[in-house]
C-alpha cells in the first residue's frame, strides 16, 4: 500500500473505559495494515481522545515520505511527537490546524499546552525536507509547535504557512499578520538553507 487516509473527525467522547479499550484496540489494528504506506494523511480527532503520547497503539512507519496530520481541537497538538517519532524517514510534513479559535476560551479543549519532546524525532535532524503550515492562527500553542520544527529542522529547505484575514469576531484572538510574519522569520532556524513563506488568503 502507497497512500492512506485515515478520518477520525466523527468521532464521539469516550465516556467509559470499556469503550476507550474498545476503540484503541480498532485503532491499533486499523494502523497495523497501513504501517508500509510513504503517504499518510489522518485527522487527530482520534488521538487527541485517546491522549495518545506512547507508542504502544502504532507501528513506526519506516517507509513514510509525507504526513498530512488534521488538528480538530488544541489538545490533539499531543499527537505530533509521536508520530513525528515513529517516522524516521518523513520527508514532507503538512499541518493542517481546524480549530475554529486557538486561545484561552476558559474551556478544556483550549488549556492543553504543546509538550516538547525529550528527544528530537530521527526524521527532524535528517530527512525532513518541507513542512506547510495550513489555517496558521498564531496562537501560543501553534507557534511554539512552528518554533521547534524550525529549530530542530536540520534538513530542512522549505517552511510554507498558510494563514488567512481572520472574522471580525476573531481579530482579538488573532495577531495581525504582519506581526505573526515577523516574529516567525526571527524563529531561530537548524538548517542554513531553510527558507519561511506566508502565504495568505480570504
Amino acid at each position: 500500500m502507497r497512500k492512506a487516509k485515515i478520518d477520525f473527525l466523527d468521532v464521539d467522547e469516550l465516556d467509559n473505559l470499556h469503550c476507550f479499550l474498545g476503540l484503541a484496540d480498532r485503532v491499533r489494528r486499523l494502523f497495523a495494515e497501513i504501517f508500509n504506506v510513504k503517504y499518510l494523511s489522518v485527522s487527530a480527532a482520534i488521538l487527541g481522545a485517546l491522549g495518545i503520547k506512547g507508542q504502544h497503539l502504532l507501528p513506526t512507519f519506516n517507509n513514510l515520505k509525507h504526513l498530512e496530520l488534521q488538528l480538530q481541537t488544541c489538545c490533539c497538538l499531543q499527537s505530533l511527537p509521536t508520530l513525528l517519532k515513529l517516522s524516521p524517514n518523513l520527508e514532507h510534513l503538512v499541518f493542517e490546524n481546524n480549530t475554529k479559535f486557538c486561545a484561552d476560551d476558559n474551556e478544556d479543549e483550549f488549556v492543553h499546552e504543546w509538550d516538547a519532546p525529550e528527544f528530537v524525532p530521527v526524521c527532524l535532524f535528517s530527512h525532513l525536507k518541507t513542512i506547510c503550515l495550513r489555517e496558521f492562527k498564531g496562537c501560543p500553542n501553534e507557534m511554539e509547535v512552528a518554533k521547534y520544527l524550525v529549530k530542530h529542522g536540520k534538513a530542512l529547505n522549505k517552511v510554507t504557512i498558510y494563514t488567512r484575514f481572520c472574522e471580525e469576531k476573531e481579530m482579538k484572538l488573532q495577531p495581525p499578520i504582519a506581526s505573526l510574519c515577523l516574529e516567525v522569520s526571527k524563529f531561530p532556524r537548524g538548517s542554513k538553507t531553510c527558507e519561511i513563506g506566508f502565504l495568505t488568503f480570504t
